[in-house]
């Protein structure tokens, strides 16, 4: 049998792929990233124009949304990054025990990069799938900050509406 073979024919690597099909039934990459889409799109400050922007009780049920859309966004991204993180140690576990215990096999490859590239590819479908599940997160990342930043502007918008609405006929000065 070749070194591969032996990897996988290991107690250690088939407890790590146990490990691994956990995280991948609790890990949906697909439904997450869909449900957040759907999230960011309902955001009622997406399309806070016109007379609108000028309502007080619009401006509310804009931050509101955002709030309760910021809220189930920051759920999916821990839940998500909880399991990842098992996948994560799993695999820097892996590693750890193909360098030590394989070590002997390994001196084949004659540069730490030819090792690397080896361990990556014992590892490569908990890799893919671990990059996806980092892409997911980046992209809630980033529409969360869209929602905390779309907070800071709707805040500047109701100071303007007091200095409006403060103002003689509503003419600002």
């Amino acid at each position: 049998m070749g070194l591969l073979a032996d990897i996988r024919e290991d107690a250690q690597y088939k407890s790590f792929k146990k490990i691994f099909a956990v995280v991948q039934e609790r890990v949906d990459v697909e439904t997450s990233f869909k449900e957040v889409m759907g999230l960011h799109a309902s955001r009622l400050s997406r399309s806070l124009s016109g007379s609108k922007r000028y309502s007080p009780q619009t401006l509310i049920d804009a931050n509101l949304k955002d709030l309760a859309n910021r809220a189930r966004m920051v759920e999916i991204r821990v839940k998500n990054d909880k399991q990842l993180s098992h996948l994560r140690e799993a695999m820097a576990a892996m590693k750890r025990h193909i360098r030590t215990e394989y070590a002997e096999d390994l001196r084949e490859f004659s540069t730490e990069g030819q090792r690397t590239a080896f361990t990556d590819r014992v590892l490569k479908s908990a890799n893919e799938f671990l990059a996806e599940g980092e892409s997911l997160l980046s992209t809630i990342d980033m529409l969360i900050k869209d929602v905390d930043q779309a907070g800071f502007s709707m805040r500047n918008n109701v100071e303007l509406l007091k200095l409006l609405s403060s103002s003689k006929g509503g003419q600002v000065v």
